[in-house]
This record gives structure tokens, C-alpha cells and sequence, in this order.
């Protein structure tokens, strides 16, 4: 559970062993409080792909990079910019599907 603000200087994690479709990435809404509703977040809110770092619409909350870096865009528009949140070691896949937003 994620339930700390990521800072990229002192606070992301480092997650082995991460699997899409069978892991969940779970965020605190206080602290993660981009998003309007709890639970899983819509398709439209992630954004994967080779050197992603930032949003590439205004929808876009969780960015993630082929490198296994995961990014998170407060608002969508890159300004302020992404803060890293966590590297997913083996640069596993990521889906919109592994994310979950709680109470």
C-alpha cells in the first residue's frame, strides 16, 4: 500500500517480483488524491510506453516506463511534473488493471 506522498529524492519504492494481473498496486486516496472515486482506475488514467515520464493527456494519473520506472502526474499535464513512486525491478509490464485507489 502506498499511502506515503512520493518525493523522488526520499521516498519511492523499490517493488521485486511485481506481476501484472496477479499484483495489485494499491494507493491511499488521502494521499493519492488525484482521483475523484475509490477503487480501480480507469483505462484512461495510465499511461505506458517506451521513455513515458510524463502525462501525454490531461487524463493521465500513473505513467509507466518500459524501464520499470512508475510515475505519478497529480494532475495530467506534466506541470507540475511526475514524481517517481516506485521502480518495478525486471522491468516487468504494468496494465491500468493492477491499480487500486482506497479509502
Amino acid at each position: 500500500m502506498f499511502d506515503t506522498a512520493a518525493n523522488a529524492a526520499t521516498n519511492f519504492d523499490t517493488l521485486q517480483d511485481f506481476a501484472s494481473d496477479s499484483d495489485v498496486l494499491a494507493f491511499r486516496h488521502g494521499v493519492f488524491s488525484a482521483f475523484s472515486v475509490t477503487g480501480g482506475i480507469s483505462v484512461g488514467a495510465f499511461w505506458s510506453g517506451a521513455g513515458v515520464d510524463k502525462a501525454h493527456d490531461a487524463s493521465d494519473r500513473f505513467n509507466h516506463t518500459t524501464t520499470g520506472v512508475l510515475w505519478q502526474d497529480r494532475v495530467g499535464t506534466a506541470s507540475p511534473a511526475a514524481v517517481q513512486v516506485a521502480t518495478l525491478t525486471g522491468q516487468p509490464p504494468a496494465a491500468f488493471g493492477d491499480f487500486l485507489i482506497l479509502a
